[in-house]
């Protein structure tokens, strides 16, 4: 039976709806973490397309979705649907295969390495300094 109801389409399209959420929200923030973490794993926001960026999105909720789940059931709270919970297993799935499923490494500029270096441990010998003396060879 169809819906006589008409969809409403927005006049402009606006993404990144998850920003524009109240982070109070335990599921709010939780969705943004996984979000966060797979944006990392994919090597930061600046590697990611405005594709991907919408598959991440998609993915982070089903992960968070699929993991509230499996909670409320192990802790006795739920029963699922089986058939809806490998719905979600399986798209999720398919997302995370077109993302990829191996880390990539983040691109940094020379300054960017520069500014996050660490110190060196202090227990580090200084050049030229604490280092031992080394026998010095003929050439």
């Amino acid at each position: 039976m169809k819906s006589d109801k008409a969809w409403l389409v927005p006049r402009r399209y606006k993404g990144g709806y998850l920003d524009d959420l109240d982070g109070r929200s335990p599921a709010v923030r939780g969705v943004k973490y996984v979000r966060a973490c797979i944006e990392s794993d994919l090597g930061g926001t600046a590697n990611i397309s405005r594709m991907e960026s919408s598959l991440v999105d998609r993915s982070a909720f089903l992960i968070y979705l699929a993991e509230e789940t499996e909670l409320a059931v192990l802790s006795g709270k739920k029963t699922i649907n089986i058939t809806e919970y490998l719905s979600v297993v399986n798209a999720l799935s398919g997302l995370l295969a077109r993302l990829g499923l191996k880390r990539r490494a983040k691109t940094l500029s020379l300054k960017d390495y520069l500014t996050s270096a660490k110190p060196e441990p202090s227990s580090a010998p200084k050049p030229g300094g604490d280092a031992p003396n080394k026998k010095e060879t003929p050439l």
